[in-house]
């Protein structure tokens, strides 16, 4: 809530209203996901494992996002999965459970 219009400020000096309200619907559907589930729940989601297990420990987790955002574009965009990116996951998981100590 505090945010948002500095943003939208910001956004307006980088380019005219017109060119936003010009975007197509699935543009600003694409908006409105990234920030209600990608960054608000997430965020609230993260908080409460801040609260369960503490911010040292949760912090830890944060390195997951690259790994799931490989995940997830391969299930919603179709996106390619190649051998590096499998590579940098695997990366990522094994030092979150080694971190993690589990």
């Amino acid at each position: 809530a505090f945010g948002l219009p500095m943003l939208f400020v910001a956004a307006l000096l980088e380019a005219p209203l017109a060119s936003a309200l010009a975007a197509p619907p699935k543009a600003w559907v694409a908006v409105a996901f990234m920030g209600i589930f990608c960054s608000s729940v997430a965020f609230a989601l993260f908080l409460k494992g801040v609260e369960k297990i503490g911010a040292t420990r949760a912090s830890v987790f944060i390195y997951l996002v690259p790994a799931f955002a490989i995940f997830f574009a391969y299930f919603i965009l179709g996106e390619t999965i190649t051998p590096e990116k499998l590579m940098g996951g695997g990366v990522i998981v094994a030092g979150v459970w080694l971190t993690t100590g589990k």
